[in-house]
């Protein structure tokens, strides 16, 4: 998100939460997103990231951009149905 050049008294005021945070600290501190920056907010839940960025990649061939979407996987998202889901 640096290499962004998202200012980083931004993500710092949105890791502790604070009244300057943007999201008014309505997230896990590990949780942050930048939606000015095309940064959607991290989940929390296993393999529920992968329906978003599907969902997100789509909308943004729709619009004809050049944007990507991507998500990370641990062994054990592989054995949930939202995982399943989004590579159908």
């Amino acid at each position: 998100l640096m290499a962004r050049d998202v200012p980083l008294v931004d993500l710092i005021c949105q890791l502790l939460s604070n009244e300057r945070d943007p999201l008014k600290g309505r997230q896990l501190p590990i949780m942050y997103s930048v939606r000015d920056y095309g940064f959607f907010s991290i989940s929390g839940n296993l393999a529920t990231q992968f329906v978003q960025a599907v969902g997100w990649g789509m909308a943004s061939a729709i619009k004809g951009d050049t944007k990507i979407a991507s998500a990370w996987i641990g062994d054990g998202a592989t054995a949930e149905s939202d995982f399943h889901t989004a590579l159908t």
